[in-house]
């Protein structure tokens, strides 16, 4: 696997698909670590955020629920 870069798109491909891709195309190399930082932190980020929204609304539904 190799990590691509173009346009601001990050791509994690194979080997063979990379190698076509940056001799014809126009992608560049990039560490693995660029990717993990633009890409996939920010999946996980916006994920736990979802996760915390709908824990917060199950817990406000409980206490209107346990107020009646």
């Amino acid at each position: 696997m190799k990590t691509i870069f173009k346009d601001e798109v990050f791509d994690r491909v194979d080997n063979e698909t990379a190698d076509l891709r940056v001799k014809s195309q126009g992608w560049k190399f990039v560490p693995k670590s660029e990717w993990k930082k633009n890409v996939r932190d920010v999946e996980k980020a916006a994920r736990a955020e979802a996760e915390k929204a709908r824990s917060e609304a199950k817990a406000e539904k409980a206490a209107k629920k346990n107020s009646k």
